[in-house]
């Protein structure tokens, strides 16, 4: 596995646990918790979509 897949891996591990932790905590009436991880949950999708195009393979 390379070391860009690796990365790709971990951020789409952070995607999970944020978007997880923004559902629980908006059924346990935590709406700042919930908006703090819908922001967090944004913010990685974005990076993900940066890293990405950042670090397209030429020729693909």
């Amino acid at each position: 596995m390379s070391l860009r897949a690796f990365h790709i891996l971990l951020i789409l591990a952070t995607l999970a646990c944020f978007g997880f932790l923004a559902v629980w905590a908006g059924q346990r009436a935590s709406q700042g918790l919930a908006a703090a991880s819908g922001a967090c949950f944004l913010s990685a999708a974005a990076y993900l979509t940066w890293f990405i195009r950042k670090t397209k393979s030429p020729g693909a």
